[in-house]
């Protein structure tokens, strides 16, 4: 078990995906076609604050999800028991190409940073661990972009508690790395 601030068990942010069929109530149905899928339906909410980005670029989105709309979403672990279920959104992505592995959303719960010299310091790259226990390298040959703004993002900025979408290039190395801001969610 993962644990971070005070010993408490941290939980991860959980993958769902579909079909997007718009509800009265402004929330979000989604359905896929995997029976066997835990969240083959599943209710979201958006705040006025979940980011909806494109999944190949990063960049925001319309929030207006459109019915037909295949995305995925990335919700918080909390969820009600009703069938389906309800779970407010942390992040959505739209435009998704067939056959494309979308991102991967998460918060880091440790870094090291790893330098190549004594004599003149420069990262050669930043290892991170997820709340979710996965590891990840994010070299300096992968670009570092921030959300909704223009700054400058180096690997000094990801930090623990930090959210990140993850691209990953074929051969499974990080090559893409958005960071939200602080506080944000």
């Amino acid at each position: 078990m993962n644990k971070q601030n005070f010993g408490m068990p941290c939980l991860a942010p959980v993958r769902v995906g579909g079909v997007v069929t718009r509800l009265e109530n402004g929330a979000i149905l989604l359905k896929n076609s995997d029976e066997n899928d835990p969240y083959h339906k599943i209710i979201l909410h958006l705040t006025e604050t979940t980011p909806v980005v494109d999944a190949v670029s990063g960049l925001p989105l319309d929030r207006k999800l459109r019915d037909g709309e295949t995305v995925c979403a990335w919700v918080g672990p909390a969820m009600t028991l009703s069938l389906p279920p309800h779970a407010t959104a942390e992040v959505v992505m739209a435009n998704i190409p067939a056959d494309y592995s979308v991102p991967r959303y998460c918060q880091i719960a440790k870094v090291r940073q790893q330098v190549t010299s004594s004599v003149r310091p420069s990262l050669s790259h930043v290892s991170l661990v997820t709340t979710g226990g996965e590891e990840l390298t994010v070299t300096d040959k992968a670009v570092l972009v921030p959300y909704l703004t223009r700054q400058i993002v180096t690997p000094d900025d990801l930090v623990q508690g930090s959210y990140v979408l993850v691209w990953r290039s074929e051969d499974g190395t990080v090559s893409r790395v958005l960071l939200f801001p602080q506080g944000r969610i």
